[in-house]
């Protein structure tokens, strides 16, 4: 396997996790430049309209939501890695279907199928890196994922390559040993546990680490999908809801189009501007960082070596 020659937390890194959150940023701003180029009127003269041009865009979001939601009984029935390659097989042919449009209706299926797996690997690709790291690893490690966003926001290539790197990576790397514990697979996830870790099955903190694990599963409720709509968890969902309100993602969408048409910019400028702007108005603020240093002298290096040591 892969993984054998190189550290498993940092090809979950660079083979899973950073595709996935780069085709998070990129298909939520990748649009932006589309819409207005004189092809993409040619054969889907609708788009033209604000109104279809806003309903195209926001079917990506609606995908998103159900494939985010469809995680909470997928990821226990299938495993974080079925669930991912899933995810991986259904950008690939959203993607695919966006790319060979010539309908409205095909473009518009494809951005929800599109959704559909982003929303999956949004969901599952941080919940699988979790899962395979200890305790006093795991916030650093996902939280670093982030950079990867920004990433996918200025990128300008082909996105179908993120989504065939994650769907032929993923079972070249382990599953995650929560997963296999609550399966009743104990044997397996010590042996997964050590494995990434560098440790034997017999190492103490590898069996206090499933120790840990069980224990967290037998103590966790059995709480409905509704629960999640509950009272305790208002203040969450209003804080997620109010940072979508201050119209971070709508400026990502049409900062293109804003350029254009109220500030009457020509030529590339509008498009350099956007990507421009889209470092600036992020709201992952320390991802930025992250991300600018990727770009200085050594800064990428310095960033390859952050991941590869956690």
């Amino acid at each position: 396997m892969l993984s054998n020659f190189c550290n498993v937390h940092s090809l979950q890194v660079f083979l899973i996790v950073g595709p996935a959150f780069i085709l998070y940023g990129y298909n939520q701003s990748g649009l932006s430049s589309l819409l207005t180029l004189p092809d993409m009127l040619k054969y889907l003269p609708q788009v033209g309209s604000s109104t279809i041009k806003g309903v195209v865009n926001a079917t990506l979001q609606l995908g998103a939501l159900v494939g985010a939601l469809s995680c909470s009984k997928l990821g226990d029935i299938l495993g974080r890695r079925r669930t991912i390659f899933i995810a991986g097989i259904l950008t690939t042919i959203g993607h695919i279907l966006q790319c060979t449009s010539f309908s409205l209706a095909q473009f518009a299926v494809g951005r929800v199928i599109l959704g559909f797996g982003i929303g999956q690997l949004s969901v599952t690709g941080p919940v699988w890196q979790s899962e395979c790291s200890f305790s006093d690893k795991r916030g650093r490690r996902v939280i670093a994922a982030g950079i990867y966003i920004c990433v996918g926001f200025a990128l300008a290539t082909l996105p179908t390559l993120f989504s065939l790197m994650i769907t032929f990576s993923i079972f070249t790397l382990p599953e995650s040993p929560r997963w296999l514990i609550q399966m009743g697979h104990i044997e397996e996830a010590s042996k997964t546990l050590a494995w990434l870790n560098d440790l034997t099955v017999d190492d103490p903190s590898i069996q206090l680490e499933v120790a840990r694990i069980e224990s967290a599963i037998e103590a966790a409720p059995k709480a409905p999908l509704k629960d999640l709509f509950s009272k305790q968890d208002e203040a969450s969902i209003i804080i997620q809801f109010m940072q979508q309100l201050v119209g971070g993602n709508v400026i990502a969408t049409y900062t293109k189009t804003i350029f254009e048409t109220n500030l009457q910019l020509k030529g590339d400028l509008p498009a350099i501007l956007a990507a421009c702007s889209r470092y600036a108005s992020t709201s992952y603020g320390a991802s930025i960082a992250a991300a600018i240093a990727m770009f200085l002298p050594n800064g990428f290096l310095v960033v390859v070596y952050a991941t590869w040591s956690s």
